[in-house]
């Protein structure tokens, strides 16, 4: 019997047993065998870049929807054939947003099959919107409108007008400053992928705008992590929240969320460009014969719309697939049209070689601009994202001119 191995990256125990539950169904039809391991998202990208740098490992790999550029650029990856693409039914049966990361700029080539979606979405409780007297159209509009709502609840008495996790290393928080990035008119970098422009002026308002929002974010809340943020809004002690869309349709779903929480809950869109990313799946160079095959079975079974439905259902992740994508959000009347919107509007991360570089170090300096922020929310602002962002994009053009 064919054997292959599939690496998962999660931190969460009750996602690998779906999956593995999933894959009973596909072992048996294909009469092989899936061998699926886990890495936590901690160790996830330098393990891949082991996985690379030494053509040995698994067959098949769920990796950042931006990570499989670079993967792409080392040629560790088997690229997708015209007749791979068929079998797949790829590009079209995809979300045209999630595809975008298949392929790495201008090359040709695809290197990755979108798996799974992910963004963030804006919750928000109608009741205590009204109390303060804002209109639900104009107060979530923009991001001048969005700090404007936020010192309106709070001077109505709202003492937690919004959570937003803050750890002390927050990965996400590149992704969702982009919103206020791209709405100010700037770019993380050129179009060419030659420049760093993440330091620009209108960058550097972009992100100004962003972190303005942390001086709302009480002494008592600070430092909470995802989970405390959605057990904060889940128990009705905030006005607003900035969630995952998969943690928004947890909370909706979840009987213990607050009745006053349920009855009351809408969603709006990220003010400015929302970003998409996700996971995308990605077949290593090194599977070859027989097991090469395997894998790319494993691909389609992964990303054909019921697997991808099934899926959904069970982690409340966003399927890629068109079909799946709109079959899942029918079921989901508080969040169904923000999620199209989103997508609509949304953005991804430029496909450019060295974009995971940029990512993390540019993510570790937005967290410490956020520390600085929550620490001193009286100080400097502009001082302080210069200070950080300015030393770092002459760093980045060093590396992206040469």
């Amino acid at each position: 019997m064919i054997e292959i191995e599939f690496s998962m990256i999660t931190d969460e125990a009750d996602e690998l047993e779906g999956l593995r539950t999933l894959l009973q169904s596909f072992e048996r039809n294909e009469r092989l065998k899936v061998q699926l391991n886990n890495i936590g998202w901690e160790q996830a990208w330098s393990t891949l870049l082991v996985n690379a740098l030494h053509s040995k490992g698994p067959h098949v790999s769920q990796v950042g929807s931006t990570w499989s550029n670079t993967l792409g650029a080392m040629e560790a990856l088997r690229a997708f054939s015209a007749s791979d693409l068929k079998t797949l039914d790829a590009p079209e049966a995809f979300v045209p947003l999630s595809w975008q990361s298949a392929a790495l700029g201008s090359d040709e080539r695809v290197w990755a099959i979108p798996w799974t979606a992910y963004t963030f979405i804006l919750v928000y409780r109608r009741d205590l919107f009204a109390k303060a007297g804002l209109d639900e159209n104009s107060a979530l509009a923009t991001a001048t409108a969005l700090q404007q709502t936020l010192a309106r609840l709070q001077t109505s008495g709202v003492k937690i007008p919004w959570v937003f996790p803050t750890p002390k290393n927050n990965p996400d928080l590149i992704h969702i400053a982009a919103n206020w990035l791209w709405a100010a008119g700037g770019e993380f970098v050129s179009g060419n992928g030659k420049q760093a422009l993440f330091a620009q002026p209108e960058a550097l308002q972009g992100f100004r705008t962003f972190f303005e929002l942390f001086r709302y974010l009480p002494a008592s809340i600070q430092g909470f992590d995802y989970d405390q943020c959605n057990q904060l809004f889940a128990s009705g002690k905030t006005a607003a929240a900035i969630l995952g869309a998969d943690d928004a349709i947890s909370l909706w779903k979840d009987a213990r969320t607050a009745k006053v929480v349920r009855e009351n809950l809408a969603a709006a869109v990220l003010p400015g460009i929302p970003w998409v990313g996700g996971d995308n799946l990605v077949i290593w160079k090194h599977a070859l014969g027989s097991s090469g095959s395997a894998a790319l079975s494993l691909v389609k079974y992964l990303t054909d719309c019921q697997t991808q439905l099934q899926y959904a259902q069970l982690h409340n992740s966003l399927p890629v697939r068109d079909d799946a994508l709109s079959a899942f959000l029918d079921n989901l009347p508080p969040f169904s049209q923000v999620i199209k919107d989103t997508f609509q509007r949304g953005r991804t991360h430029a496909p450019i070689q060295l974009w995971s570089r940029i990512e993390h170090q540019l993510g570790m300096a937005l967290n410490q601009i956020a520390a600085q922020v929550i620490a001193a929310p009286k100080g400097d602002l502009d001082a302080i994202i210069r200070a950080r962002l300015e030393p770092l994009a002459e760093q980045m053009n060093m590396l992206l001119k040469n």
